[in-house]
């Protein structure tokens, strides 16, 4: 044995998430304003952000 600890492993997905806040409301919290309320992307818009990213790539396929 070396004598060395090991280190614990985390995954990237959870490396990522803990870098960014979210909650029932947002997907992603930007910022806040001075009176506290929060700002960013609503679950919503990254939805239908994810549904035009796949409509897109859906129909480029269509037209190779």
């Amino acid at each position: 044995m070396s004598g060395r600890k090991k280190k614990k492993r985390t995954d990237l997905k959870t490396e990522i998430m803990e870098l960014f806040e979210q909650d029932e409301n947002f997907y992603f919290i930007a910022g806040y304003t001075d009176g506290g309320f929060p700002y960013g992307i609503t679950w919503e818009e990254h939805e239908a952000e994810q549904i035009g990213e796949w409509i897109k790539t859906t129909v480029a396929g269509e037209n190779l």
